[in-house]
């Protein structure tokens, strides 16, 4: 699982390459390309990308689960 502070998959590709040998799934997380231009504090727009601990957490939970 790769949190991102910055547009989710940016580092996906290099985690891929680097674990190629290896099975494994990436969930590569961050913030969305809708641009938010209106999001409050620091915590309003992690929520908004789905980035507080509850949205970490549902991603997380789901992508372990499939």
């Amino acid at each position: 699982v790769l949190v991102e502070p910055y547009l989710a998959g940016t580092s996906t590709a290099r985690a891929n390459e680097a674990l190629v040998e290896l099975p494994h799934r990436v969930l590569g997380l961050g913030v969305g390309r809708a641009e938010l231009r209106r999001y409050g504090r620091m915590d309003e727009h992690l929520a908004a990308h789905g980035l507080d601990p509850q949205g970490l957490r549902e991603r997380i939970t789901g992508f372990l689960r499939a």
